[in-house]
């Protein structure tokens, strides 16, 4: 599919792109909520000057007709900031027209198109953060002095009462009166003011939006699906002014030895409407990169930018996300997961196309279950990357003491990667195992994202009961002959 012309691309007008984006993205909530729809004649206004145009039957179509011209100019013309203009005006005059209409949410949105239709290169998204932190220290400010917020009475109310949220009042039940609610509080009211402090300072934009996105994104999870109307949206579109936008097209480098790379290299071409991509063909088996602005990305970071760099799924993400309440949670929780930075090492070793490194393995070689283990790896390690030694060998004794562990202490296997880095112990060395296996056994290597004293405690837990439910040799077992080559020591 041929991307559009210049005049409709993302940034080929008066915005810059990530500014554009956020605009059509608004929109779209808008129009999906039937907004347009939803405007009317003077009602109870904030200013009696609007009284006049009640009953004239002109100020709802002509507010309508300013909505829509705006929303179709943010798609069709180069003209981004007149339509971000006509957009927010029409909201607003609504809200000042009828104190019925308004909402916070609408009144962030309208704010938002104003100071988008305000923009200049001079001044930059400095409004834009202004407005962030003004809401956000606001929204703090007003829950910190209200007594009800900071005494936890209006979570419990509202989940205990109105709500009645089954988990919330599970757990409330066993803590002390109002402390699960108390925390639930003061954990909202500190976040608003860390994002108002936050929003101010461009070094700290992806802690901004890490911290809105995580706030927000509790709420909607906890409550199935609540946005409170558009404002989650609202946001969401909104942080995207937080966000670095390529200044030249970025470059897909893709494995041109891949049947996989070929067709997911066609579908970004096909879905790249504003011609924010550029498509190139690699030397086989080297692995497929996104360079943006002279930077290269790899594995699961390549991906993650590849996908918030295609407007087209975010427009589609939006369009599910609206009608489909029930599966808001699931999604989020998805691409928060995704996108989660701690997480990236764990999808690069998932979405490797190569295996991780080898090493020798160390485990009891008079344990039943060591032996199943051994035994498992021979039959799935077909690249032979992995030897095997017992801990009872030499070899044990010497790979082990120099880093301060006993080879007598046969409760724990070892993975071995070379002679001067520490061997893997315990669930760590048994992930990296699996992350060697091939993509199949890849998946339970994702278990490594849990606490390491946990999953060492679970590891315990197994070996301490080892012998007792998979029995033990009085010697260690002699590998078969065929396989004799694979171990250091029989």
């Amino acid at each position: 599919m041929a991307p559009l012309s210049p005049a409709w691309r993302l940034g080929g007008g008066d915005l810059p792109g990530n500014l554009h984006l956020a605009a059509r993205l608004m929109v779209l909530s808008l129009l999906w909520q039937r907004m347009p729809g939803s405007f009317g004649d003077p009602f109870l206004p904030f200013h009696p000057a609007f009284d006049a145009l009640r009953g004239l039957g002109l100020f709802a179509p002509a507010t309508q007709a300013a909505f829509l011209a705006g929303a179709a100019g943010l798609f069709l013309t180069r003209r981004a900031r007149a339509s971000c203009l006509l957009v927010g005006a029409a909201l607003m005059l609504n809200i000042l027209a009828s104190k019925a209409f308004f909402s916070n949410g609408k009144t962030f949105f309208a704010l938002q198109f104003l100071l988008l239709g305000l923009y200049t290169p001079e001044t930059g998204t400095a409004f834009l953060r202004a407005q962030f932190a003004l809401v956000y220290f606001g929204c703090g400010l007003s829950k910190a002095l209200d007594a009800d917020w900071w005494s936890g009475r209006y979570f419990e109310n509202w989940f205990a009462r109105r709500v009645q949220h089954g988990p919330y009042m599970a757990v409330a039940a066993l803590l002390p009166p109002l402390l699960l609610s108390k925390l639930m509080s003061w954990s909202v009211i500190v976040a608003e003011f860390a994002i108002a402090v936050l929003a101010c300072r461009p070094r700290w934009d992806r802690l901004t939006v890490w911290l809105t996105l995580s706030l927000h994104s509790g709420i909607l999870v906890i409550l199935w699906g609540a946005t409170f109307a558009e404002f989650y949206y609202g946001v969401a579109a909104a942080l995207l002014a937080f966000v670095a936008w390529p200044r030249e097209p970025l470059r897909l480098v893709y494995d041109a030895g891949s049947g996989a790379m070929r067709r997911l290299a066609a579908l970004a071409e096909a879905c790249d409407l504003d011609g924010l991509w550029r498509v190139e063909a690699g030397p086989a088996r080297a692995p497929s990169a996104v360079v943006m602005d002279g930077r290269r990305f790899e594995g699961a970071a390549a991906l993650k930018l590849a996908l918030r760099m295609t407007p087209v799924l975010l427009y589609a993400l939006l369009m599910v996300m609206h009608p489909y309440k029930r599966l808001r949670p699931f999604i989020v929780v998805a691409l928060l997961l995704a996108y989660f930075p701690p997480l990236e090492a764990v999808w690069d070793r998932l979405l490797s196309r190569r295996r991780a490194g080898g090493g020798v393995i160390l485990y009891d070689g008079v344990c039943g279950l060591c032996d199943r283990f051994v035994r498992f790896v021979l039959e799935r390690d077909r690249d032979a990357v992995f030897r095997f030694a017992p801990l009872q060998g030499a070899f044990a004794a010497a790979a082990l003491r120099p880093h301060g562990f006993d080879p007598a202490a046969l409760d724990t296997v070892y993975l071995v990667r070379d002679a001067a880095g520490a061997p893997l112990r315990k669930a760590k060395a048994v992930f990296a195992v699996f992350a060697a296996l091939g993509p199949g056994w890849r998946l339970l290597s994702l278990l490594e994202v849990l606490p390491a004293p946990l999953l060492d405690a679970g590891y315990d837990l197994v070996a301490g009961a080892r012998y007792r439910l998979f029995g033990r040799f009085d010697a260690c077992r002699l590998p078969d002959p065929a396989q004799r080559s694979r171990f250091i020591e029989p």
